[in-house]
């Protein structure tokens, strides 16, 4: 077990269910297992939307391998929802195990 992943995170998994306009509605589920990995700010985030280019906080996490992480799934870190823009497995050498690699933008911000 590596000793460097220290950070709690809450998973929040995706599930969709189908609308009555033919689209999809989604609801998150939190996992029942906690996620221990080591998170970093990522500088330079922007999106865009309706008001212009935005600056959003993004962070990247690397963490033991999961199956239960994907695209689009939410994660609850500090006082933050972080929606999942991509997860990579890094294939360890050696001695060194298995990873994942994720990056998250927030989406809010949790009411303490």
């Amino acid at each position: 077990m590596l000793q460097l992943f220290v950070e709690e995170i809450r998973i929040l998994n995706r599930i969709t269910t189908p609308d009555d306009s033919g689209g999809e509605s989604a609801s998150y589920e939190e996992s029942e297992s906690m996620w221990r990995a080591r998170v970093s700010p990522v500088k330079g985030g922007y999106s865009q939307d309706q008001a212009g280019m935005q600056s959003t906080d993004s962070i990247r996490i690397v963490g033991e391998v999961r199956d239960d992480i994907r695209v689009r799934d939410r994660l609850v870190y500090q006082d933050s929802v972080w929606e999942i823009s991509s997860v990579t497995k890094i294939n360890g050498i050696g001695t060194i195990p298995d990873y994942l690699r994720v990056d998250a933008s927030m989406v809010e911000e949790v009411e303490a």
